[in-house]
Formats: C-alpha cells, structure tokens, sequence
C-alpha cells in the first residue's frame, strides 16, 4: 500500500496476463535475480518513484528496475522487476541506518546501494529458497543466464 503506483501497476499487469511465461533473464550473482519483460514485449510508460525509507532492498525484496540512461528522476520499468536473493553492504553504509534496519540487513541480507535508487514495492514472504536456486545458475556475458527460467505470476484468491 506504501508504493500505490507500482502496486497498480504489478496487479493490472498480472491480471491481463502479461507475465504469463515470461523469463528470468539477468542474474547478478550473489545480490539478485531479474526478470520480467523482454524486447519485444516493452511498454512505453515509466512510472515515477515511490521511494520510502522503511521499504529497504532487504534479501527478498521486489523492486522495480529501472532505466539508467536519461531517467534523472529515477522513474521505474512497467514491466521489468528484481528479487533480492543476497546482496552486500559495508559498516559504512549500515551506519546511515536505524539500527532496527541495520539488524535487517545484518540477519538477513540485502543490498543497501539500491535503496533510493529502485523502488521496493513487494516481498517474497514464501519461496524464496527457489529465488536462490535460480541465482546460482551458470551465466555468460557476467550476468545473463545460460538458460533462463521461465515463470508465471498469478494473483491468488483468498
């Protein structure tokens, strides 16, 4: 509810079906995974940022990607998303911290250089083990996996 753009976003776009059979195409080894739209199957909108200080890029994080070049504004893709499987930090960076977010990140992991930078809006609250699974797969080119695993997202009823 922190990120209520976003939140609209991920939910129209499952719900129309568009991450139905999509890849995981990037994996940055030992911080995160990513996957989500492909070239072919881009949107042309951004959406703005919807930075909050207490939604950290802690292990198991959703944030959105973004484009780097000419987005000063740190607007996010539609349609493209990472998963936190690790990350790293220094006892510099976790000195910017409460120390309620500094026990986070030293329980659990995560990567503080991306907080400010990509809006975290969800959390993978079971299963992350395959989120793992998946970040240790061979990659060429220092991050695209040999094969990509594809997957599905689907809104459960409760």
């Amino acid at each position: 509810d922190q990120t209520p753009l976003h939140r609209a976003n991920f939910i129209r776009l499952i719900k129309n079906g568009y991450f139905n059979d999509q890849k995981i195409y990037r994996i940055v080894k030992g911080i995160c995974i990513q996957g989500g739209s492909s070239n072919d199957n881009k949107l042309n909108y951004l959406i703005p940022a919807e930075f909050r200080p207490e939604l950290i890029n802690k292990k198991g994080a959703l944030s959105a990607a973004r484009y780097t070049d000419g987005n000063p504004q740190k607007m996010s893709s539609p349609t493209e998303f990472f998963i936190i499987v690790k990350g790293k930090f220094s006892e510099v960076d976790l000195s910017k911290y409460p120390t309620n977010m500094q026990e986070i990140y030293k329980n659990i992991g995560g990567q503080t250089s991306f907080d400010n930078e990509y809006t975290v809006f969800g959390e993978v609250t079971k299963g992350i083990e395959v989120a793992e699974k998946i970040s240790e797969l061979e990659v060429i080119d220092t991050d695209r996996p040999v094969e990509k695993p594809r997957f599905s997202i689907e809104i459960l009823k409760k």
